[in-house]
């Protein structure tokens, strides 16, 4: 028995010795799984977070990649339709661009695909057919002078 009575007093006094909780509790000793498995939770959160952030930079990078190729195949179908047909029917020239655009209305609404040119001096054409060759070109103006309607052939280079 006073074997008992002097491990239990030997407990006593060490526990009472350590002071407190926080004295356990900067140690370590206890609750160490706790934090163990907070600290993975933010890894697997701020882990998370992160691929959000690269698949989001990586989706934005390919929208723009998707619309600089589109620009690309717009600019380069523009050069072929220019160096294709280079002989255009033009219907009107204009100075002040709003009339050119009244114009391009009217012209679209007969049921032609209106282009606008812009001429080395500073003219805005209206333009209703294009050709490749100036022959076919000159036929459809003669049929426009014909028809009481001004319209001369132009050439771009």
């Amino acid at each position: 028995m006073k074997a008992n009575r002097i491990s239990l007093l030997l407990t006593l006094a060490v526990l009472l010795s350590l002071g407190s909780c926080k004295f356990i509790e900067k140690k370590g000793w206890f609750g160490k799984k706790k934090a163990a498995a907070e600290q993975a939770e933010q890894a697997r959160r701020d882990s998370i977070r992160m691929a959000d952030s690269l698949r989001i930079v990586e989706e934005r990078r390919q929208a723009e990649q998707a619309r600089l190729d589109s620009l690309q195949r717009i600019r380069e179908y523009e050069e072929e339709m220019r160096a294709r047909y280079k002989y255009h029917v033009v219907l009107g020239s204009f100075k002040v661009p709003g009339n050119a655009d009244s114009y391009e209305t009217v012209v679209g609404s007969e049921g032609y695909e209106v282009v606008r040119l812009y001429s080395p001096n500073d003219f805005h054409l209206v333009s209703a057919l294009r050709y490749d060759n100036p022959r076919d070109a000159w036929k459809k103006v003669m049929e426009f002078r014909y028809e009481g309607r001004d319209a001369w052939v132009y050439v771009d280079e």
